[in-house]
């Protein structure tokens, strides 16, 4: 990728589905395991890991009904696992959207005129030091407001991320939650005295977050998520909720050349300990049993397939290798048994 390309170009970017190799992710990597190297001790067991995360890829390569253009699915990586490897993420991310995409499309199919809402709830920023604390209580207070009568008699089922970002001013970190609430189809219906309106979700969390100021917190409907099946709209709108733990943004910057900066320690291995170990996506009873009966693989283990389903109607064209080329700082093209020749070696195409 030339400069010109990676200038002004946010590495959230190149998580796009139809990006098929996301170099300046590899890149990013690259620049987190210099960063955990150099803090020595068990960070340079998870350097290790990372380096050698996404070095060969194969892809099996489809024709999807008229469309002319290749479509490519992972079928093979050599994954680090890592919670703050973008290209572990990224598939995480993918395997989560397609998960909450089966749940929700099954449980329409029974209960077509249940709605969905998108609850975000937030506590206010705070500094290095306190963000594991912070996410610990983010966590306990949303087990407290979903156990309470009010929560129960107005949502049927749940879904929730959580999410942390970084002001790159303060420097303080800002971890929330996004909460998919399926209600019933009377929901909106003031009568009904289901309904929960914007400033009562915002006082039931302060009580339930036992906070001593008035919480930021946002609620809307989810476009084409209930009322019907599912539809693409509805599969878009559910990026929302899937999306990655952390911007990779807040992590590493680029410059003109698409090189990565250094990483700030501190930044780093704050984020990581408050996030290693965690489950970052969870959902009530409701789902857990449908995920269950749908046979639904979590993408959260630690041994989780995290390559890419089939497409539908696809027609299987064969398969294509690549290797991370560290002097090109990309990926190349390798022809299979051939991984010796540069003569054979092709870049990958845009």
């Amino acid at each position: 990728m030339s400069g010109a390309e990676a200038e002004g170009q946010p590495l959230d970017d190149l998580f796009d589905e139809r990006r098929y190799l996301p170099r300046l992710a590899k890149r990013a990597s690259l620049a987190i395991a210099d960063a955990f190297e150099n803090q020595g001790g068990d960070y340079t067991r998870i350097a290790l890991r990372m380096r050698e995360c996404g070095s060969i890829l194969e892809f099996a390569c489809y024709r999807v009904g008229d469309d002319e253009e290749i479509t490519r699915k992972l079928v093979r990586c050599s994954w680090c696992r890592i919670r703050l490897c973008f290209l572990c993420e990224r598939a995480r991310a993918r395997k989560r959207h397609l998960n909450l995409w089966q749940l929700l499309r099954a449980w329409l199919a029974k209960r077509p005129r249940d709605q969905a809402i998108l609850l975000t709830l937030t506590i206010r920023s705070v500094s290095h030091s306190e963000l594991l604390d912070a996410i610990d209580r983010l966590m306990a207070s949303l087990r407290r407001l979903a156990r309470c009568r009010r929560f129960k008699g107005a949502v049927l089922a749940w879904y929730r991320t959580l999410e942390v970002t970084r002001d790159d001013e303060t420097g303080l970190w800002h971890p929330h939650l996004h909460v998919l609430l399926i209600v019933p189809p009377g929901y909106f219906r003031r009568s009904t005295n289901g309904y929960i309106t914007q400033e009562e979700w915002a006082e039931l969390w302060r009580k339930f977050a036992r906070l001593d100021y008035d919480p930021v917190v946002d609620i809307r409907a989810l476009q084409g998520v209930g009322g019907g099946p599912l539809d693409e709209v509805g599969r878009k709108s559910l990026l929302e909720v899937t999306k990655y733990c952390t911007k990779p943004s807040d992590l590493v910057q680029f410059d003109d050349d698409g090189q990565p900066y250094p990483v700030d320690p501190l930044v780093l291995t704050t984020l990581y300990d408050a996030l290693h170990g965690r489950r970052l996506v969870g959902m009530s009873k409701a789902l857990r049993d449908l995920a269950k009966q749908l046979n639904l693989a979590d993408p959260e283990a630690d041994d989780a397939d995290l390559t890419d389903s089939i497409p539908y109607n696809a027609v299987y064209l064969g398969r294509e290798f690549y290797r991370w080329h560290g002097g090109h700082a990309d990926y190349v093209l390798v022809p299979r048994a051939i991984w010796s020749s540069p003569q054979e070696e092709q870049a990958m195409p845009p």
